[in-house]
Parts: structure tokens; C-alpha cells; sequence
């Protein structure tokens, strides 16, 4: 209606009979009033449209009706994704690791168009210890996600929502292996190792060791707190070259372990309400297994999750030194260390908003079989844990039984057949929750 009142007005401006009062008036004719009219009609419908047309095409795909969007996501539309990080030690990876991963991973992020990077040491053998019996390990078959993730891939991409951009579609997600040897790891955190394990206080009590957690045994534990930090480190140096080598942007990742088995699916965009982080605001870690924070994973944003990954080794000098907690026989206590050095900096000075979330629900394997069932019993009841192993990792012809391995904690071995070499026998034969 504006537009035909200002056509209407700026005709009636132009009319001779306007400028020249003394001349007769013109009869005008009808039938080239309503011509004119109707051409101003239509080109001004045609400009509507293509206004309203422009401002939805400028909305982001996932969220075509909010306008609470990053900043960031015009740039990052056609050459932005996820990345899905494993790092550590892949025990028992083929049997029981890989079903989970490939069922409650990799299918609920593939409509993501995430990339994936793993870190992994090359060790055939674990001694007994703290973390079990030991037992032999396979460490090669961690390679086998590659194949799982294209036959994923080529299975479902016929099936991916609707709404997901043409570019993920059509583009295949790629993985990138890197790994280590102890003698590799010795080379690159010899000197740091030994630092960590020698250096004492004033007063005698070590710097870095945490004495006063009673179940860790010197000088192991901590050596092996190292070589899980190492390996987080390392994988995400990969990711950070081969994204520079192929100029793309990561706008949200996830670390994920290698040892444990995802008995509920983990999708890295989603909150512990089930609402989609549009905003890309929130890092999520589990609510479960708090001591007094989960440091078993993280997602979130790349410059969050980039903390948590990388700014372990240069911060913590500073932070045995001076906090509290450390200095109170707590020292590099990576719980501990998490909550009181590197979560405060991601919220505080990054600006980032913490998500605990206890549907990220996995459980630690041993190289031997042995399962450590009980892991996640704060975010699901134990019952729970167990029908969702069984009912949705295991075959159908397991036989499992529970037996002790130290006080407050029991281990769950079970006998199968091995179908791991139909990598998507899982998804086929068990029906997604």
C-alpha cells in the first residue's frame, strides 16, 4: 500500500495540469491509469518477495527459524565442521570399543560432516597394575575405523536429514591416524617425565606427584597421566596441520578415549537438556565420576576444547606452585587440575557456559576383556548400563559374569562369538534407541 500511495503521489507531482494552472485540463484516459497502476502493483510484490527471500537464504541451515546465531557462521557456512578427536591406548578396540563407537558416535555426528583424528600408542602388551590385569593389545586395529566410518558413510547418506547442507552430503568425512612407541614418547616427554617425578617441595613432599590420593602407585600412575595427556596433545596438532593443509575450520570438536566402550549415543552439538548448542557457547564433559570433575571427555567449541587439550604442560608448573589444592599434597591430580586451572580460564576469561551432562554415558574395557561396567552408574542406574551393554553392543549369545578387582570396583567379563568382521553387523541387527 506504500508503495502504490508514493507512485499515486509522485504521479499526481508530474501531472502538466500541476505546473501550468492556466492551461485547460486533460482528460485522461482510464484504461492508462490502470496500467500504470498495475505495473507499480506488480514490481512492488517483486521487491517484497525478494527482500524476504534474501533474509531467509541468509539464515543459517540448522536453525531457519531463530536469529540468535554466531557470529562467525556466515563465514564458516560452505568451509566449516566437527572433529572427532580419540586419543590414549586402544584396549580391547576391535571386540568391544569399535561396535560402540561406530553405533553411538560416528552414525549420530554423521549428519554433522565431522572429520576424524586419532592418536594411539603402539604397544603390544600392558603389565598388570592399577588399571587391571594387563593383557595383550592389538593396537593396529584401531585402523579399522577408517573402514567403518565410509561404509557408514555410504550406508546412511541416502538417509540424512533433509536439511543438511549439499556440501556434507557430497563430501565423504575423512580420518587421519598418528601414533606413538615408548621410545617415541620418551624422546619427545623423557626430560618432563623425570621432572615430574623428582622435583620436591621445600618441606620434602613432592611437587607434582598427588601423594595423597591413596590408590595411585609412584612413579606409574603419573607416568601414564603424561602419556594420556601426550596423546591428547598430539592428536590435536594433527587436526590443528591437516586444517591448516586443507584450509578448513573446525567450529566445534570433541575428545573422546579410545579404551572405552559408548553405551549411549553422543551427539558433540547437543546439551545435557537435548537442545542443539546453536550458539556454540556451552563445553560439555559428563556429570558422573566428579573428582571432582569428568576429565574422561569434552566437547565444544574449538577455542574452549583447545584449552582442555593443549594448555595442560604450560599451565600446570604455575599451578602445583600456587593453588591451594595442589600445594596441599594434590599436585598434578588431573581432576583436580581441570576443575581449578583450566575449566575457570575456558569460563572466565574465554566466556564459554559449562554443560554437565549425564547421557554421556561409556565405561572403561581392560586390555583383557575386563569391563568396568560401574563406571557411568551416576548418569544411568547400573541396571541401566548393563541392558544397554547387553542389549545393544554385545551379540546375542553373550554370557557375561561380574568379578571383583579390587574393593568398590568389579570388572564384567563377557564370551561371544566375535563378529568384528562385519563392521556393521551392530547397526543391522540391534535397532537404534
Amino acid at each position: 500500500m506504500m508503495f502504490l500511495a508514493a507512485a499515486a503521489l509522485n504521479h499526481r507531482r508530474q501531472s502538466p495540469s500541476d505546473e501550468m494552472e492556466t492551461q485547460p485540463r486533460q482528460k485522461t484516459n482510464p484504461s492508462t491509469m490502470v496500467i500504470k497502476f498495475a505495473v507499480v502493483a506488480l514490481v512492488s510484490l517483486l521487491s517484497i518477495f525478494h527482500i524476504l527471500h534474501t533474509y531467509n537464504n541468509d539464515l543459517p541451515w540448522f536453525s531457519r527459524s531463530t536469529q540468535r546465531v554466531p557470529k562467525t557462521r556466515e563465514k564458516q557456512e560452505t568451509n566449516s565442521s566437527c572433529a572427532i578427536m580419540f586419543f590414549g591406548l586402544p584396549r580391547s578396540f576391535k571386540r568391544y570399543v569399535l561396535p560402540s563407537v561406530i553405533r553411538n558416535v560416528v552414525l549420530p555426528n554423521m549428519k554433522h560432516g565431522c572429520d576424524f583424528f586419532v592418536h594411539y600408542y603402539q604397544i603390544d602388551k600392558e603389565e598388570a597394575g592399577r588399571s587391571g590385569h594387563g593383557g595383550e593389545i592389538n593396537a593396529d586395529d584401531v585402523l579399522l575405523l577408517e573402514n567403518a566410518i565410509q561404509a557408514i558413510y555410504n550406508d546412511t547418506t541416502m538417509n540424512l536429514r533433509k536439511d543438511t547442507p549439499a556440501d556434507i552430503v557430497n563430501k565423504p568425512p575423512s580420518i587421519s591416524f598418528i601414533s606413538d612407541t615408548n621410545d617415541t614418547f620418551w624422546d619427545v616427554r623423557g626430560e618432563q617425565v623425570l621432572k615430574y617425578r623428582n622435583t620436591r617441595r621445600n618441606n620434602g613432599h613432592y611437587l607434582y606427584y598427588p601423594q595423597k590420593v591413596t590408590t595411585y602407585v609412584y612413579p606409574s600412575t603419573m607416568d601414564n597421566i603424561v602419556k594420556q595427556w601426550h596423546s591428547i596433545n598430539a592428536v590435536w596438532e594433527r587436526m590443528e596441520s591437516i586444517s591448516k593443509e586443507q584450509e578448513k575450520t573446525y567450529d566445534r570438536v570433541a575428545m573422546l578415549r579410545s579404551d572405552v566402550i559408548f553405551l549411549h549415543p553422543i551427539d558433540i552439538y547437543v546439551t545435557h537438556n537435548l537442545t542443539r548448542d546453536v550458539n556454540n557457547e556451552y563445553l560439555t564433559i559428563p556429570d558422573w565420576a566428579g573428582w571432582p570433575v569428568n576429565d574422561r571427555m569434552v566437547s565444544g567449541p574449538y577455542e574452549a576444547v583447545k584449552v582442555w587439550a593443549t594448555e595442560r604442560f604450560e599451565r600446570l608448573t604455575k599451578y602445583v606452585r600456587t593453588n591451594p589444592v595442589a600445594r596441599a599434597g594434590y599436585g598434578m591430580h588431573p581432576e583436580r587440575f581441570l576443575k581449578n586451572s583450566l575449566l575457570p580460564h575456558i569460563q572466565e576469561n574465554l566466556g564459554y557456559k559449562l554443560d554437565m551432562n549425564k547421557r554421556f554415558c561409556f565405561v572403561r574395557v581392560r586390555a583383557d576383556g575386563g569391563v568396568w561396567i560401574d563406571d557411568c552408574v551416576r548418569g544411568f542406574r547400573h541396571s541401566n548400563a548393563t541392558d544397554f551393554f547387553r542389549k545393544d553392543i554385545l551379540p546375542e549369545d553373550a554370557s557375561c559374569k561380574r568379578i571383583a578387582l579390587r574393593k568398590n570396583k568389579d570388572q564384567m567379563y563377557c564370551n561371544f562369538t566375535d563378529r568384528s568382521d562385519d563392521l556393521l553387523w551392530n547397526l543391522r541387527e540391534r535397532p537404534i534407541r
